[in-house]
């Protein structure tokens, strides 16, 4: 179950928890609470996961090569059912289950303006919210050449809170 509190009229999903490390506060990556025979976790109720294939970085960081007449496309997939899903062309590399509690109904997904490149799919600047079918970026080249493209991904509560966020680097090159 996602946390929750109370801001006068209703409850609204928790965004961030901060927790003093000794010297500063620090983002909380994930609470757990006892539930009489084990750990559970109950926030964040999402997780992004980093990977990388071929790029170097933190985050996601996904690249595709090919040789021409082949396309290369790098993609990042979020669906309702709660599973994430990184691919180049040639298919999946890596899914997981970005959903851990609650609802895909509690939770948005924004992809920043990338701060280099341009996306070839997908909806950015703009909060989609995750129980209404899949939501997909990428990247895609079919001539020679390379597509880039860098942005941040984050799971909001409906109020825009972050409650995750992630990196983001994909790479289509088409070779001769």
């Amino acid at each position: 179950m996602p946390l929750k509190v109370w801001d006068g009229s209703s409850w609204t999903m928790a965004g961030q928890m901060k927790v003093w490390n000794g010297s500063s506060w620090s983002q909380l990556q994930a609470a757990k609470v006892w539930n009489g025979s084990s750990w559970v976790q109950f926030h964040p109720g999402v997780q992004l996961q980093d990977y990388e294939y071929v790029l170097v970085g933190p985050g996601i960081a996904i690249s595709d090569s090919q040789e021409k007449p082949i396309p290369a496309s790098a993609s990042i997939d979020l669906d309702s059912s709660g599973s994430a899903i990184y691919s180049i062309s040639t298919g999946p590399l890596f899914s997981y289950v970005w959903l851990l509690s609650g609802s895909a109904s509690d939770y948005y997904a924004f992809m920043d303006t990338p701060s280099f490149g341009t996306f070839s799919f997908g909806t950015v600047n703009s909060a989609i919210q995750l129980s209404t079918g899949l939501a997909s970026w990428g990247v895609l080249r079919t001539t020679v050449g390379v597509k880039d493209v860098i942005s941040t991904l984050r799971i909001r509560t409906a109020s825009g809170v972050d409650i995750v966020t992630i990196p983001v680097h994909l790479q289509a090159e088409v070779t001769l």
